[in-house]
């Protein structure tokens, strides 16, 4: 049986983003497992992958106990707003990591620079969050080696800003984002990616008005990240720098057939990455004839958590994000 029919068979449970029905289903829930990456052997920490004006920017390393190198790598990008935020992993990616290092896959979590590190002297702004994980990638490429990984065979994931992160990643071209002049010579063209709530276009800002609930933060609140000192304002009132940078910081900008595959997940109560972003998405994709997978996750809001109200649980949530990874890797899910 294909890795797609294994991947398909006995699903028990299918949810509905908008018409036309969306594809993917879900597995019936499997039990939580609190034990935090009981399935890791090692863990490799605070990796220099490239020093910046003086500060190093580390990522973690964690290998299964599965012996199956080279390694498929899942790689997390933190979110935060672009603002705040560490490589530490939340207890929603540790169970993620832990499933995948059940199945043999080894896992990387990143640090970035952030836009409030920011000076007039060393200024950060969101597309240098981007060239980071870009040339966090990069890194591991150039040492895949060294580091036990197949490159070829790479998800990324993201939640929030590091949804729209792990997004672009996926959607831009390899040689797209440059940094690190030593690691531009070892593009990494990804197999998929798993958002969770990642924003999808700063080209419309109505995407960011919530759909029949008060808008609690104002629609327009990203441009300073997105440039510098640059004004709350909306797509067609910026200037033409503004408006490039917008579409460069929009995943839909990159879209095109051959995209990667992609599985977002947003909750239809999110009020500060309206569910909206997650429809902008596919909508854009369909056109293009490439593949975007939503699961809408009912009554929750920019975050899902244990005990939290909404429907799928987080675990069913979770192992949709392990299964999803797996197929594109090429690997069956662990019994």
């Amino acid at each position: 049986m294909s890795n797609s029919g294994s991947y398909l068979t006995g699903l028990l449970v299918l949810f509905f983003l908008a018409q036309p029905k969306q594809t993917l289903a879900l597995k019936k829930d499997h039990p939580l497992d609190l034990t935090a990456l009981e399935n890791c052997v090692k863990a490799s920490r605070d990796i220099v992958y490239k020093t910046v004006v003086g500060r190093e920017i580390h990522l973690d390393l964690y290998y299964p106990k599965k012996k199956s190198s080279p390694y498929p790598l899942f790689y997390f990008i933190h979110g935060g707003g672009w603002y705040v935020g560490s490589k530490k992993l939340a207890k929603n990616q540790q169970l993620i990591f832990d499933d995948l290092l059940r199945a043999g896959v080894a896992c990387a979590s990143i640090n970035y620079r952030l836009v409030s590190q920011s000076t007039p002297e060393k200024p950060i702004e969101m597309r240098d969050c981007v060239t980071d994980a870009k040339d966090g990638l990069r890194f591991l490429k150039k040492y895949q080696d060294k580091y036990q990984l197949d490159m070829s065979r790479v998800v990324t994931h993201g939640t929030s800003a590091g949804g729209q992160i792990s997004l672009l990643l996926a959607y831009s071209n390899a040689e797209e984002f440059r940094g690190e002049p030593t690691l531009v010579d070892f593009p990494v063209s990804p197999v998929g990616c798993v958002s969770w709530f990642g924003p999808t276009d700063f080209t419309d800002s109505d995407l960011f008005i919530p759909h029949g609930m008060k808008a609690k933060l104002p629609p327009d609140r990203f441009t300073s990240r997105i440039m510098n000192g640059a004004p709350r304002i909306g797509y067609h009132q910026a200037n033409d720098i503004l408006k490039e940078k917008m579409r460069e910081m929009s995943t839909v900008t990159y879209l095109k057939k051959s995209s990667p595959p992609v599985l977002q997940l947003h909750g239809n109560k999110d009020a500060t990455i309206p569910h909206k972003h997650a429809l902008q998405l596919r909508k854009k994709a369909k056109a293009v004839g490439t593949e975007v997978e939503v699961i809408t996750v009912e009554n929750a809001g920019h975050g899902f958590n244990f005990g939290g109200g909404h429907t799928p649980k987080l675990s069913v949530l979770i192992l949709a994000s392990v299964e999803y990874s797996l197929k594109w890797m090429g690997i069956e899910y662990p019994q």
